[in-house]
């Protein structure tokens, strides 16, 4: 029989050897031994190489692509001694282009091998597929274990896809031996190659990486979060072990496993330390055996701040997971210590310390903190929940702080330091502790806890608390740092405090005393009590057999008489000022109002002084009614600063309220002139809470100066009046006058009530004086009448 030939290797236009690539050969003559019409087809080995002998013959020859499914036509080639091809390119080169003759006559040829043809062809892939795990020419080649690969005899075209059934994950066969090490890149022991895990760049798989349930995974973690993948996905690995601290870059979530069926352990994920290890790092950078499990964009060599500087929002978290910190001992362990707009989410957890803290100190805007679920704390010292940075746009919904043990052991839960803009809403129990917050509180659950509100600008609305706790208030108002010229304020509305004698815990059981439900110990902060407030007291905590009452207040220094009294009006609205509720009344005013204490210029940054270059004069009144004139005067009506045009030291005065407490509602009406005595313009500044006042040039605390004709500060109806006064439909009732009224604009109605009780030879008292017309005018008997009360009856 003769033949050719035809030896070598097959590669693709980008170099590629042309693994699985097959060349048919179609007989169109009787020649020798092989008759017409015969078949043979060739597949290039996973070598790229071939070896054929062709036998002599007009030859069609067809090529097909390992991807593609139809063959195409090259042309016919006369093989015979004279033939000088040694090589398939070769014997192509040398084809006699085909005839639409031949192409008829070799349609029928083919026509009649189609269904043999196609019934082996079916046959051939049958038994690949059965054969798949040792056929190298299949893609892809499938392992059932990292150890079978590793063991394999053969070798592996380059960018051949090897499945490995133990990890789930599909490798690529890389050029060169690679360096392997387990997570990503897997060296074979018996031959030089190793393959590297396909990913899809973003969502990288614990699992796939080798991370093996109960299994040390921190190194593992480590180098995904290094690879660029933006969630770790820990699907299929239960309980994820660390033995040390992992450090994970900004940018990456950590994701664990939600079981679809509800449980009393519904994330199936367990974060789990090592056993006495001290490898955890604390927020010092000290190693312990109770620190954390995750640094997040936080160098433990430099842990006070952050890797990466105000990262976007977005930069990571850890979701769908419990934490359980029972193997690390009497410490428990912390979860994650972060710096930047990181998310918590469906986190249950167990022998926890802290779970979850903030770098102190750096602006981290939008954390999200949601679904935190706490049992059997491991202390009553570390808060579950610690923030104390700066930032705004904060969440924190449906959390849990826990008890340290059934129902018993109250837990701190929720720390927040200067928060200038936040909400936490749906707290279950442990206690909350703002502190120079500007938070909203919102529809807590505080049985077993308290609020504490220290500083800040906090409101709290339609939460509910159980009865004193630890012997704490349910809320307590306070102002730790409080320095000169610091104020804040707390709004509490629509809170119900929960008084019952047959709670889960005997603690809770009415008491033997009046506790209080609020408790102020500051004279920093003006607490304002809005509507709905109120105390319920019940058998069994069901609301159908709930009675309400109004609520009791403290002051640190003891019972607000006047709340107590009238508790059942004021729990519906009012502020509380230095011990004084505020309705439509002020306080005493039989006082001295010192004025002014001081004045000098203070530097602000990025602050100039608008006005000219002078010596200022600043005088001072208190006013209660700016169009009654009704007010006090100072002990120190006025003081003088030297200000600069375009400085950054700014003029500023402070404020003595001598004996009238600085919280009571009224306004300053602060002067200002070039000379002493003698003032231009005027502001009034409504009070809240105010000690220092401070001159741009253009404006005082932010209200802008008004003119008036230079002259003295205003006439008030100061020294005659002594009390307080009330209000009611723009009519005005002054308490403590000792005569008429001569100044500012009244209206009809009015009246001023004196406080000597003197009587006439008529047996008539002079009880005050009543307007008669509005006006600014005073005239006894026109614009006033005098009110008298015979202190006989029959009055004579």
């Amino acid at each position: 029989m003769a033949f050719i030939t035809l030896s070598g290797t097959l590669l693709d236009p980008n170099g590629d050897l042309a693994v699985g690539d097959q060349i048919r050969f179609t007989h169109k003559s009787t020649t020798g031994e092989t008759v017409e019409s015969a078949v043979s087809i060739i597949t290039v080995n996973p070598a790229g190489t071939y070896s054929l002998p062709l036998q002599y013959g007009l030859v069609l020859v067809e090529y097909k692509d390992a991807r593609k499914s139809q063959f195409k036509n090259l042309g016919v080639a006369t093989v015979n001694g004279t033939n000088p091809a040694t090589s398939i390119p070769e014997l192509l080169n040398a084809l006699v282009p085909v005839s639409s003759a031949e192409l008829i006559e070799f349609q029928g040829i083919l026509a009649d091998c189609v269904t043999a043809q196609t019934a082996a062809e079916l046959a051939e892939a049958n038994a690949a597929a059965s054969a798949a795990s040792i056929d190298p020419d299949t893609m892809p080649i499938i392992f059932d274990t990292v150890g079978d690969y590793e063991a394999h005899a053969f070798l592996l075209t380059v960018g051949k896809v090897v499945k490995l059934l133990d990890r789930g994950a599909e490798f690529t066969v890389i050029a060169g031996t690679g360096t392997g090490n387990t997570f990503n890149i897997i060296a074979s022991t018996s031959v030089s190659q190793s393959v590297a895990l396909i990913e899809d760049g973003t969502n990288a798989s614990l699992k796939e990486w080798g991370g093996v349930t109960d299994v040390d995974a921190v190194l593992i973690i480590e180098a995904m979060a290094q690879s660029g993948a933006s969630r770790i996905n820990c699907v299929g690995v239960n309980n994820v072990i660390l033995s040390r601290t992992a450090v994970i870059p900004v940018g990456v979530y950590i994701t664990g496993t939600t079981s679809a069926t509800p449980s009393s352990a519904v994330n199936k994920t367990t974060f789990k330390p090592v056993n006495g290890s001290t490898d955890y790092y604390e927020t010092n950078g000290t190693q312990t055996a109770n620190g954390f499990l995750f640094f997040m964009n936080v160098d433990p060599l430099s842990p006070a701040t952050w890797v990466q500087q105000f990262p976007n929002v977005g930069s990571g978290g850890i979701s769908n997971c419990t934490v359980n910190g029972t193997d690390a001992g009497a410490g428990g362990i912390k979860l994650a210590y972060f710096a930047g707009s990181y998310e918590f989410d469906n986190i249950r957890n167990t022998k926890v310390s802290t779970l979850i803290n903030a770098v102190d100190s750096l602006y981290q805007d939008h954390i999200k903190i949601t679904r935190i679920f706490s049992n059997n704390r491991i202390n009553q010292t570390d808060n579950l929940i610690y923030l104390n940075c700066l930032g705004d746009s904060l969440i924190i919904d449906d959390c849990s702080s826990g008890y340290t043990g059934n129902q018993v052991g109250i837990t701190k839960g929720i720390f927040l330091g200067p928060i200038s803009g936040g909400r936490v809403t749906n707290i279950i129990n442990g206690i909350i502790n703002t502190f120079n917050s500007k938070v909203a509180i919102l529809e807590a659950s505080l049985f077993g806890g308290y609020l504490i509100i220290d500083g800040g600008d906090v409101t709290v609305k339609e939460c509910q608390f159980g009865i004193n706790q630890d012997g704490e208030f349910p809320i307590r108002v306070k102002a730790t740092n409080a320095s000169f010229g610091e104020r804040y304020k707390a709004q509490i509305d629509n809170c119900r405090f929960i008084k019952t004698v047959n709670p889960n815990e005997s603690s809770e059981k009415w008491p033997t005393a009046e506790l209080a439900d609020i408790k102020i110990d500051t004279a920093n902060i003006q607490v304002t009590l809005g509507s709905g407030n109120h105390r319920v007291a019940t058998t069994s905590g069901a609301q159908a057999e709930a009675q309400m009452m109004g609520i009791i207040v403290e002051e640190s220094s003891g019972s607000i008489t006047t709340w107590q009294e009238y508790s059942h009006i004021l729990s519906n609205g009012a502020s509380i000022s230095g011990r004084t509720p505020i309705t439509g009344t002020t306080p005493n005013f039989n006082k001295t109002f010192g004025g002014f204490s001081g004045g000098a210029t203070e530097v602000f940054a990025n602050a100039t002084f608008a006005d000219s270059t002078a010596t200022y004069f600043y005088g001072i009144q208190l006013i209660v009614d700016p169009a009654r004139k009704l007010g006090r005067t100072a002990s120190t009506p006025e003081v003088s600063i030297a200000a600069v045009n375009g400085s950054d030291s700014l003029p500023v005065a402070q404020i003595n309220y001598s004996g009238i407490d600085y919280r009571d509602s009224h306004m300053l009406r602060v002067y200002r002139g070039g000379t002493t005595g003698n003032y231009d313009k005027f502001v009034d500044i409504p009070v809240i809470s105010l000690r220092k006042l401070i001159d741009d040039g253009n404006a005082l605390n932010g209200f802008p100066w008004r003119f008036r004709t230079t002259g003295p500060l205003d006439t008030l109806n100061s020294d005659s009046w002594t009390s307080q006064a009330r209000w009611m439909d723009n009519i005005i009732t002054i308490y403590g006058t000792t005569g008429q009224p001569n100044t500012g604009t009244w209206m009809t109605g009015d009246e001023a009530l004196r406080t000597n009780t003197s009587i006439d030879g008529n047996n008539m008292l002079l009880h005050g004086y009543k307007r008669l017309i509005n006006g600014s005018a005073h005239v006894s008997g026109t614009d006033w009448a005098t009110m008298q009360i015979s202190t006989v009856s029959p009055a004579t």
